[in-house]
C-alpha cells in the first residue's frame, strides 16, 4: 500500500480556523482595552495634580493677600495714632489767658516816634499780637527809627514748636549795631500763634516791633 500523502491528509476544520481568528481578535480587543484604560488613568492623575496645584496656588495666594492686609492695616493703624497724637498736644495755660494788642504803629515798615514801651509791661504780661498790628514781633532787624520810636526792638532768639515756651533774646537798634541793647523774654506757640511773656525794655523810647 502506497503511503498517503500530505496532501491527501484532511484539511482543519473550518470552526479551528474561526476559532483562531476570534482569539486574535480578542487579544487585540484586549490589548486596546488596557491602553485606553492606562491612557485614563494617565489623563485623570494629570487633572487631579492640576487640580490640587490650583487649589494649592489659591491657598497661598490668599495668605499673602492676607499677610499685605494686615501690614497695611497695622501701618495706617500707627500713622492715625500718630496724628491723634500730634492733635492733642495739650497747651500751656497761658495760651488761654493774656492781653491782645492791636496797634499798627508797632509794625517795623513804621517810620521814627518816640512812643516807648518802659513802664508799660513793669509787672510782666503774656501778649499776643494780632490785627492791623502784626501778629507776632519781628525777627529780624527792622533797622534805628522805625515802629514810632527811637530803638527797634526785634526777636533774636529761637521760635518755640506748638505747645513749646522758649527763652529767647530781644536786641534793639541804634547806631551801626542791630543788637545794641537787649533783654530777655519768654515766647509760647500756642498752636496757631505765639505769645510773649513782655517785661520793660533797658530804657525809655524802646518798642516790641512787630510784623
Amino acid at each position: 500500500m502506497a503511503n498517503p500523502r500530505y496532501s491527501d491528509w484532511p484539511s482543519a476544520p473550518a470552526w479551528t480556523t474561526h476559532r483562531s481568528q476570534s482569539s486574535i481578535e480578542r487579544i487585540a480587543w484586549t490589548d486596546d482595552d488596557g491602553n485606553n484604560e492606562s491612557v485614563q488613568k494617565k489623563t485623570s492623575f494629570a487633572w487631579y495634580w492640576c487640580f490640587k496645584c490650583c487649589i494649592i496656588g489659591s491657598i497661598l495666594a490668599g495668605i499673602c493677600l492676607a499677610i499685605v492686609l494686615t501690614l497695611w492695616l497695622t501701618s495706617a493703624t500707627a500713622a492715625t495714632d500718630t496724628l491723634t497724637t500730634t492733635t492733642t498736644t495739650s497747651l500751656p495755660s497761658q495760651c488761654s489767658s493774656y492781653t491782645t494788642i492791636n496797634d499798627p504803629t508797632r509794625l517795623a515798615t513804621g517810620g521814627s516816634g518816640s512812643t516807648s514801651d518802659y513802664g508799660l509791661f513793669s509787672t510782666g504780661t503774656w501778649v499776643r499780637f494780632s490785627g492791623a498790628g502784626g501778629t507776632q514781633i519781628t525777627t529780624s532787624s527792622p533797622g534805628l527809627y522805625h515802629c514810632s520810636t527811637y530803638y527797634s526792638g526785634w526777636y533774636s532768639g529761637s521760635l518755640p514748636s506748638p505747645g513749646e515756651t522758649v527763652n529767647g533774646t530781644v536786641c534793639y537798634t541804634y547806631s551801626s549795631s542791630s543788637c545794641y541793647y537787649a533783654n530777655i523774654i519768654s515766647a509760647t506757640n500756642c498752636g496757631s500763634f505765639y505769645i510773649y511773656d513782655l517785661v520793660n525794655p533797658p530804657i525809655s523810647y524802646m518798642r516790641y516791633c512787630t510784623v
